[in-house]
């Protein structure tokens, strides 16, 4: 049977780890906040593409770069 001083040591390590855990994923989280902003940024400059060179020639653009 594990002694107090083996279960406060598992316990120790295992909160350790617990707030290692919530600072990788705050990082994940704040990595995708930034893509998802550049994502809206993205989207509109191609929703103003296709208005100006129109939805067509663009299909056909990135139709002619897919290999066969």
């Amino acid at each position: 049977m594990a002694s107090n001083d083996d279960i406060m040591e598992i316990l120790v390590k295992l909160t350790e780890g617990q707030t290692e855990i919530k600072g990788s994923l705050h990082s994940v989280n704040t990595r995708l906040n930034k893509i998802e902003l550049v994502q809206e940024e993205i989207k509109e400059i191609v929703e103003v593409l296709e208005e100006v060179t129109g939805k067509h020639e663009i299909k056909i653009k990135v139709l002619e770069r897919r290999p066969v």
